[in-house]
C-alpha cells in the first residue's frame, strides 16, 4: 500500500512530462516554378500581369514545363544586370525545343507560385535545354529567390533520381 502513492505521483510526472511538446522546426519556403506558353487571341488563355512592368499576357492554362522538370537554377550576370537561368531535365529539354520550334515570335511566361514573374521572348527553338529569365523583382530578392528556388527542386529531382 505504501508503494501506491509512489507510482501513482510517478506516473503522474511522467504523464505531464509527456505533454509537452516541443515547437515543429520552421518550414522552409518552397517555391514551385512552372513555364508557360503565350496564348494566341483565337485561343482560349489566362490573363496575367507581370508585378512591375504591368505587362499584360494571355497564357495557355497548361504549363509547358512543370517544377518537376527544372534539373537546376542559377544566376547568370548579363548587361541587364543578374539573370535566372533555369536548366531542365533531358526529356524536358525536348519538349521545350519542340513547343517553341512552332512559337516564334511568342512569350515564355515563367511562373513562380502561381504568379508571373517573368517573360522571354521567343526568337528561336530552345535548344539546350536552358532558358533566362529577366524576373521582375528587386535585384536584391534574386539569391533569395535562387535558395528557395533550389530548395524546392532539388528533393524533387534526387526522388526523380531514385526513381530511375
Amino acid at each position: 500500500m505504501k508503494l501506491l502513492p509512489v507510482i501513482l505521483v510517478s506516473l503522474l510526472a511522467g504523464l505531464a512530462g509527456g505533454c509537452c511538446t516541443a515547437e515543429p522546426p520552421p518550414v522552409a519556403p518552397t517555391l514551385v516554378a512552372r513555364v508557360f506558353l503565350e496564348a494566341l487571341p483565337p485561343e482560349q488563355g489566362v490573363a496575367v500581369t507581370l508585378p512591375v512592368s504591368g505587362v499584360r499576357l494571355s497564357i495557355d492554362p497548361r504549363p509547358v514545363l512543370l517544377e518537376f522538370d527544372v534539373a537546376g537554377a542559377e544566376l547568370v550576370p548579363t548587361e541587364f544586370g543578374p539573370t535566372l537561368q533555369l536548366n531542365f531535365t533531358p526529356p524536358a529539354a525536348r519538349d521545350l525545343y519542340r513547343k517553341t520550334a512552332g512559337a516564334q515570335g511568342r512569350r515564355l511566361v515563367l511562373s513562380l507560385n502561381g504568379a508571373a514573374v517573368a517573360a522571354q521572348r521567343i526568337g528561336d527553338p530552345v535548344t539546350g535545354g536552358t532558358v533566362l529569365f529577366h524576373p521582375e523583382v528587386r535585384a536584391e530578392e534574386l539569391p533569395a529567390l535562387l535558395a528557395d528556388l533550389r530548395r524546392t527542386t532539388a528533393p524533387v529531382q534526387a526522388k526523380q533520381t531514385r526513381k530511375k
